[in-house]
């Protein structure tokens, strides 16, 4: 979304985003996917990943630091165990690798550390127990220098009810040692987690439930909330707005934002993407728009300022290479009154302003006038519709005959009303 600087913005609550492709012509030297992924200072990392060998995929070490200052990406010369789906967190300056899964669905224990400053690779102590599907399971406590790994899938259980781990193993890093803590309320792989405050959200995964008399796995829908002060674990009233995998989520100020596909069966084709944003402070989910409409899964990422990286992924075509961003701008722009009126047909529109806040409904013939307190109204079609829009003085005709979906305008402080539902791309 671009005003006519050619500024890119989301509104402070964040559910208006631009996806901007090849991070101004930088790219991965290899396409890839499943990566592991994280942000440390002002670079993103990836330290292994996979890449096509036929039908197939090959677990491959290769690493690179994209600089996100100087946009370049460099590739490193370290080769970490090439695993994928590998717990990672980042603290003080180097990023650490947990576990992972080997060749096939084998799991592994080894662990390792990558100093940013010296660039040097080195074993740390291994996990207790072999893990994988730790992709997002992993946060940093900075106050206490210790990383917790929550869950992962273990080798060689026993199909059942403990067939997924509860462990919550923590890394101390001064000690170099593993402890655990208070376990999770159920057993769960692949699950994501992120921090916020003294809380770690804990969202999706992979849990057991019986059918009958048989065991099966099945999505986690309910979103967990660990106290690291307590190291208890309690839930929330929220739940995922919709079941997805290859789920990705971020932490950002007051924030926590997701990227991902919108399920599997789609995403093995090329999927829909999707953005979401969770508010810490509501426990709520806002809305979102506009979607993100790339066909790409399986990428990992990480903020550094205020753009969030998204590295490499694959698509129904294969793999690729390039980098992807989405910005966050928290500047807040004047309020307005805009007027609004439905010209034909009878189906309800239901507008929002840019907070994400309902500012009601509108039927046809209808004229309702509406404060906005961030610069934009955002109305949702359900079906094809007419709309007028009057901000300030002047009418505008706003988008013409609307075709079921999204659509956002933002109102700038001289009154005037411009479409900004559109994606740029950079490559």
């Amino acid at each position: 979304i671009t005003d006519a600087t050619g500024a890119v913005e989301i509104t402070y609550s964040a559910q208006l985003a631009t996806y901007s492709n090849g991070a101004m012509g930088a790219r991965l030297g290899s396409s890839m996917a499943f990566n592991n992924t994280c942000a440390c200072g002002d670079s993103v990392y990836v330290l292994g990943g996979t890449v096509a060998s036929g039908q197939y995929a090959s677990y491959v070490s290769t690493s690179y630091r994209y600089d996100a200052i100087n946009r370049t990406c460099t590739q490193l010369s370290i080769s970490p165990t090439a695993w994928i789906e590998r717990g990672i967190a980042a603290y003080n300056g180097s990023v650490y690798l947990f576990g992972g899964q080997t060749s096939g669905v084998g799991k592994g224990s080894t662990c390792q550390k990558y100093d940013t400053t010296t660039g040097t690779l080195t074993s740390i102590a291994s996990l207790p127990a072999a893990r994988s599907a730790l992709s997002y399971s992993c946060i940093t406590d900075e106050e206490t220098g210790k990383i917790y790994i929550f869950g992962g899938a273990q080798d060689n259980g026993t199909w059942g009810a403990n067939y997924i781990p509860k462990t919550v193993y923590v890394y101390d890093v001064a000690n170099n040692s593993f402890s655990t803590t208070t376990n999770l309320p159920v057993g769960l792989y692949g699950v994501i987690a992120a921090k916020h405050g003294r809380y770690v959200y804990l969202f999706g995964g992979t849990k057991m439930y019986k059918n009958g008399s048989n065991w099966n796995t099945t999505t986690n829908t309910t979103i967990y909330k660990f106290n690291l002060s307590t190291q208890t674990f309690s839930s929330i009233s929220a739940t995922f707005p919709t079941d997805r995998s290859y789920l990705f989520a971020y932490p950002y100020n007051d924030k926590i934002y997701f990227v991902t596909c919108q399920n599997y069966a789609s995403s093995v084709t090329g999927g829909t993407g999707y953005l979401a944003v969770f508010d810490p402070t509501t426990e709520q989910f806002l809305p979102f728009y506009p979607q993100y409409n790339t066909e790409r899964y399986g990428f990992g990422g990480g903020f550094v300022g205020n753009r969030l990286y998204l590295m490499g992924g694959a698509t129904k075509n294969g793999r690729t290479n390039t980098i992807q961003y989405v910005e966050v701008s928290q500047t807040p722009v004047a309020t307005h009154t805009v007027s609004v009126s439905t010209v034909s047909y009878s189906t309800t529109i239901t507008v929002y302003d840019g907070s994400g806040t309902s500012l009601g409904t509108i039927s046809a013939g209808e004229t309702k006038s509406y404060t906005i307190n961030t610069g934009y109204i955002v109305m949702k079609v359900p079906t094809n519709y007419e709309v007028w829009g009057t901000v300030s003085s002047g009418i505008e005709y706003m988008g013409g005959s609307l075709d079921t979906g999204v659509y956002v305008w933002k109102v700038t402080a001289d009154g005037t009303m411009t479409n900004v539902n559109a994606y740029e791309y950079i490559d």
